[in-house]
């Protein structure tokens, strides 16, 4: 059992068994006897068996083929395949292996393994399995379970790996010595070895270990003939050849083809990247590998270049750092180092798809190549670099001869020196750094890359890199930026992460150093000891022409500086503005000290902020930025009035210039003073440093400067804040004069733009009941003109959505930096601008929002906060009023509508009359296309079309729908509004509806007294989005309709039923006022008399058709009372007591008690109740007093006096009629109205 793989369960037996019994198939039975012995002692045993002939005669064949196949075999693996077919012949060997043992190196190896169960173990140091107690003994064994537990019981072996059933090993041994052990094993219970299979075994062993020690003394002579062909190959190909490649290329292909043909190469260093490749002759990988980059110490490749020691590794699938890169299955590797001088420039690496391929004689001899081969490409690297120096020194002189004789311009003689840095070594990058004339600092007046030029920047003298080469005069050589510590900030400039290596050098004039060259790579360890001795030659005759040019500079500069100081003087006396003089300060500043940028920066007193009024060059895009106070140096200057020289601005991050610009920039500023106020600052910058007399002109042109600002600025103050109020004024008056609110808002949004200028797009959104209503846009266009447009709720963006809250919750103005992002382009990289948010408030709410965006880097000031703010304030008035105007007409509308619509139900019963009537108003209030309505027909349970209007053709009219079918059907009989969906856009498309191009759709039930009447259907030609008002509305309309056709149908219905009725209440009538005259003893006539008489003079008193009907009623129920009166009293022929009075006096009650209830005879109650009050109030029951009076009584009190003093009665004779004239007019005033008693006589007169 192979110690590393075999695993033994620990199976208890009993103590007393001292024999095990096992079967083997084809010889009987084999009796093995075991004495245990003590603890420590080896365990013996013997055994007795069977041996036929037939087993003898095959034993010695094994033998003779055994020692055959050392002979027709090529390799040892061969051979061990030989074998195994051989034992399996003579006995069950499907389970079979062979272990070698190195006793030199004490390692045990398993060239040959075969098992079921198991993989092949790898070579290492004998341990405690079967196999290393049968070398330890040198005798046979054969384990059965019981067996292998006796041995672990004594600690002879581990249980190691699978359990098999036997397991049979045997040494192998040449000369008595131990070389081995071959082992057979069985898993399975069929298959069982006996004592007779292990002397077999013995036996065949010696001819197996004579075989081995054979082929391997084969297989290592032809190995070190191979080795001495290489190494002769090596040695010719190093020794003919001046070229690396081609040395390498025949060098691989020879060691390749000879000793390593599965993958062999050389993976060389990069000096750029730092990193290991393969070399293009690489035998045995993937294309795609020749370009894989192999950091040190990745990798086995890797981790040997790092460490510089061989290795080999004979399972590879056990080592973490292996890199798979091969097209065949590898399994083992071999890897030495390349050295020069103790400098690993490389890797000769070997692999093979066979395990354990390798040795240490592999790593001598490729140990012993590698000296060779890295002796002939060091040879080859050196004679390519003398001839490289050789090129360089002729080259040196005619470049540093063209440099002294360059222009007096200090631009030409910069770019002299760095062309001429180009042709003589690596430049990706290029500095020229000189001392400024006051020695303070050093200005980087020459800086490039591969992106090209850059902005000049100054270099603090202490604390810096050039700063130390400039002040020690020592050159600097930094073969890896990544790897180095010193402080090189102000190197670093273009692609920053990209610059590796550096090499730096001052230049000298009379021993006293001006300033400095550097060369800079994207590449590490590019810069030899060569290209600094020919950068330090170059930085010689540089210093000589940068001085020459500096003197020439030096001297037309002051005589610019005086012309400029006049013309700036004169220009700025008659300059009238700050749009007027402030580009003339910019221009002349940028002529005579050829700046790169500048800036004039004027703070507001009342804030402290501060805004770049104007801005020249790179810089120009800072126009409008507003700056808050007391951040950074520039806000320190404007302050406190401190100025700076030579600062880079990029590194101020405390104020808001710094992160708008860029580039590297060496700024300046000094402040503007007027009258001992500093009023804002003077700000330029330059690729290079200012020097001391530049700084001083500087500061002169900023007294003079700061005079004429600060006189103007007192000028446009009054200027603009006349200006804002007429406009506020202006808009005030106008928002005065309209109630139409989309007027309104154009010209809020209009006013905005007029007072503040510097506004680009401006928003107005209105609310109501909290909710977003509508929002117009107007932005401010290129060339003046103005954009308008309508932003749905859908696209105004969630952030500013949050702001309107906060503002509505807050009432007051909300100022956000960096609001705008939803005015920038999608691609856009510029931060948004400011928004200003002002809010609209009336009556402690808000109304709406104006969202107020600036112009890219503009700020809002205190004053335009508070100037819109007012605005806002104005607006909200103006636009609350409009909107109740608004709501106000549409609801008059609307209560038109429903009044225009009551009036046609109530003064018409034809159905088709009234339903044309509403539509109309339906359409129009509902502001749809068109209207339908389908009365519901109970007879045969459909929807009829009725009426309809705004339909393109007359399909519509033919309309008749089941309940369920189609929206109206399903309207109908879900008895609810349905509205447009899935469902009703197949309505839409139905055959009565085809060319009318509808796209919204609602149904609403008719339903009166909780009864269905029909369908209303409401048509739109585009999207529509009713608010609860339209719905509710729409459900009121809806109510009438359904009443319209209730009404019509109930008129139908009752009409001939009240006339009936009515009929038999006059009849009824009659006959009471008959039984009264007979009870009364009336004169005949009487009655019919009083009738017709009232009705005339109501009729001339313009008494309505309805109300002559209550009077007729009234009239013939006038003594109705009288059956509550005693016959006695009301039949007494003489004068009646005043008691007997009192009970006449009470008949008006008596009626009224007996009417009231009779709710028919209600509107009647008048006369009979009233015929006896008096236009003084003298009369009863109530002394009623004149229009107190219902006109009715009024009216009868005439006639009932009239005809009852024409007729006779029993205590007196009739009057005369001029007797009975002159008795009204004589009481008219006092017991009747005068003005009835006129009409009355009038019509006596007329008849």
């Amino acid at each position: 059992m192979v110690f590393t793989s075999l695993f033994r369960s620990k199976k208890k037996k009993p103590q007393n068994e001292k024999s095990i019994s096992s079967v083997e198939p084809d010889s009987g039975s084999t009796d093995v006897h075991i004495s245990q012995m003590d603890e420590g002692q080896q365990i013996g045993f013997s055994a007795v068996g069977q041996r036929t002939g037939h087993r003898e005669v095959s034993v010695r064949e094994a033998i003779y083929q055994i020692a055959q196949a050392v002979n027709e075999t090529r390799n040892l693996t061969e051979l061990y395949n030989s074998i195994h077919t051989v034992l399996n012949e003579l006995m069950p060997a499907q389970n079979f292996y062979i272990a070698l043992y190195n006793q030199n190196e004490n390692l045990l190896s398993f060239p040959y393994f075969v098992d079921e169960y198991d993989e092949p173990p790898v070579e290492s140091l004998p341990g405690h399995g079967l196999t290393e107690y049968v070398l330890r003994t040198g005798l046979p064994l054969l384990a059965s379970p019981d067996i292998f537990e006796k041995l672990t019981a004594t600690g002879e072996v581990l249980p190691i790996g699978p359990p098999s059933l036997d397991w049979m090993g045997v040494p192998l041994k040449v000369d008595n010595h131990l070389i081995g052990v071959m082992v057979i094993q069985t898993y399975r219970e069929g298959v069982r070895y006996s004592q007779e299979d292990l002397e077999i075994l013995k036996f065949v062993s010696n001819q197996v270990a004579m075989a081995i020690v054979r082929k391997q003394a084969e297989e290592s002579l032809l190995r070190r003939n191979q080795e001495l062909a290489v190494l002769h190959a090596v040695a010719a190909a190093a020794a003919e050849t001046t070229s690396e490649d081609y040395l390498i290329d025949r060098v691989t292909q020879v060691i390749g083809e000879t000793l390593y043909p599965d993958h062999f190469g050389l993976l060389l260093l990069d000096p750029k990247t730092k990193m290991l490749r393969a070399h293009p002759s690489y035998r045995g990988i993937k294309d795609a590998e020749y370009n894989v980059w192999i950091p040190p110490g990745t990798g086995i490749t890797g981790k040997v270049f790092q460490s510089g020691v061989p290795a080999f590794f004979g399972d590879i699938s056990k080592n973490p750092d292996y890199i798979e890169g091969s097209t065949l299955p590898v399994k083992s590797e071999i890897c030495v180092p390349l050295k020069v001088d103790n400098h690993v420039i490389g890797v000769i690496n070997a692999e093979s798809i066979r395990l354990d391929a390798f040795s240490s004689s592999d790593i001598k001899l490729l140990s012993t190549l590698a000296g060779q081969l890295t002796g002939a490409i060091e040879r080859i690297r050196t004679q390519a670099n003398e001839q490289l120096h050789a090129n360089q020194i002729a080259t040196i002189y005619e470049i540093s001869q063209e440099i002294v004789g360059s222009s007096l311009d200090p631009e030409k003689v910069y770019l002299a020196i760095h062309q001429a840095v180009r042709k003589l070594m690596p430049c990706e990058a290029f500095i020229i750094a000189v001392l400024d004339s006051n020695q303070a600092s050093i200005d980087a007046v020459y800086v490039i890359d591969k992106n090209g030029r850059f902005k000049g920047y100054t270099i603090p003298v202490e604390g810096s890199l050039v700063g130390h080469v400039v002040t020690t005069g020592e050159t600097v050589f930094i073969p890896d930026l990544h790897n180095a510590t010193e402080d090189i900030g102000e190197m670093r400039f273009g692609d920053q992460e990209q610059v590796r290596s550096i090499i730096m050098v001052p230049m000298l004039i009379g021993g006293t150093t001006i300033g400095c060259l550097s060369s800079q790579s994207y590449a590490p360890d590019v810069y030899s000891d060569d290209d600094l001795q020919m950068l330090k030659l170059l930085a010689a005759h540089a210093a000589i022409a940068l001085v020459n040019a500096r003197l020439h500079k030096e001297t037309n500069r002051r005589a610019d500086e005086m012309t400029v100081l006049v013309k700036v003087s004169s220009a700025l006396r008659s300059a009238p503005t700050h749009s007027d003089m402030l580009p003339i300060i910019l221009d002349q500043l940028c002529e005579l000290l050829k700046i790169t940028a500048a800036a004039i920066i004027l703070k507001n007193q009342s804030t402290g902020e501060a805004v770049v009024r104007i801005a020249c060059g790179s810089w120009k895009r800072l126009e409008g930025l507003r700056l808050p106070p007391d951040q950074g140096l520039l806000l320190q200057l404007i302050e406190h009035g401190e100025p700076f020289l030579n600062v880079n601005i990029r590194l101020d991050t405390g104020n808001e210039i710094s992160s708008r610009i860029e580039g590297q920039y060496t700024a300046s500023a000094v402040p503007l003073l007027a009258q001992d106020i500093t009023i804002g600052a003077l700000l330029v910058g330059c690729d290079s440093p200012f020097s001391e007399d530049e700084f001083r002109f500087l500061n002169t042109i900023s007294d003079i400067a700061a005079n004429a600002i600060n006189r103007s600025t007192l000028h446009e103050q009054t200027k603009h804040q006349a200006e804002q109020l007429a406009v506020l004024s202006a808009t005030e008056r106008a928002l005065s004069e309209t109630l139409e609110i989309t007027e309104i808002k154009h010209r809020l949004v209009f006013a905005t733009f007029d007072l503040v200028p510097l506004v680009s797009v401006v928003w107005l959104t209105l609310f109501q009941d909290h909710h977003l209503i509508s929002t117009i846009s107007v932005e401010n266009q290129d060339g003046g003109e103005r954009h308008t447009k309508e932003v749905p709720n859908s696209q105004i963006p969630s952030f500013v959505k949050r702001n309107y809250e906060q503002v509505r919750k807050s009432l007051l103005p909300l100022c956000i930096k960096q609001d705008c992002r939803d005015q920038l382009p999608l691609a856009s990289i510029e931060p948004p601008s400011e928004g200003l948010y002002i809010p609209l408030v009336s009556k402690g709410a808000v109304s709406g929002v104006i969202r107020v965006c600036a112009k890219h880097g503009y700020r809002f000031s205190q004053s335009e906060i508070e100037i819109l703010s007012l605005l806002g304030n104005t607006a909200a008035i103006a636009v609350e009023n409009a909107r109740l105007f608004e709501e106000t007409e549409k609801r008059l509308r609307r209560l038109a509508a429903l009044r225009t619509m009551d009036m046609a139900i109530s003064s018409s019963f034809d159905l088709r009359v009234t339903l044309n009537v509403l539509l109309d108003q339906i359409t129009a209030q509902l502001g749809v296309d068109a209207a339908a309505v389908l009365m519901f027909n109970g007879l045969n349970q459909s929807l009829d079309y009725a009426a309809g209007r705004g339909f393109r053709s007359s399909t519509i009219t033919k309309t008749s729908l089941r309940l369920g079918e189609e929206l109206s059907g399903k309207a109908a009989l879900e008895r609810r509004l349905t509205g447009l969906s899935e469902d009703s856009r197949r309505s839409l498309q139905s055959q009565r509806l085809i060319g009318e191009d509808f796209v919204t759709y609602y149904s609403m039930p008719l339903l009166a007294k909780g009864q269905l009447k029909g369908v209303l259907e409401i048509f739109h030609r585009s999207h529509l989005s009713p608010d609860s008002e339209w719905l509710e509305f729409l459900e009121t309309l809806a109510g009438d309709t359904a009443i319209a056709i209730d009404n019509t149908s109930l008129f139908n219905d009752l009409q001939m039923t009240n006339i009936e009725l009515i009929l038999a209440y006059d009849t009824t009538l009659e006959g009471w006022s008959r039984i009264l005259e007979l009870r009364r003893s009336e004169p005949e006539g009487h009655m019919q008399r009083i009738l017709e008489m009232t009705i005339n003079l109501a009729l001339a008193l313009g008494v309505s058709e309805q109300d002559i009907v209550n009077i007729r009623r009234g009239v013939l129920l006038h003594d109705i009372g009288i059956f509550g009166v005693p016959d006695n009293i009301l039949h007494k022929p003489g004068p009646l007591t005043t008691d007997e009075w009192a009970v006449i006096r009470m008949h008006p009650i008596y009626a009224y008690d007996l009417l009231l209830p009779i709710s028919y005879l209600k509107s009647a109650l008048d006369i009979p109740y009233c015929h006896h009050e008096k236009w003084d109030g003298t009369g009863y029951p109530r002394g009623l007093k004149g229009n107190e009076i219902p006109l009715a009584a009024r009216i009868f009190a005439v006639v009932d006096a009239w005809d009852a003093l024409r007729s006779d009665r029993p205590f007196r004779s009739a009057w005369s009629d001029q007797k009975v004239v002159e008795y009204l007019r004589s009481y008219a005033g006092t017991h009747f109205e005068p003005r009835i008693v006129q009409v009355f006589l009038t019509l006596l007169s007329e008849a």
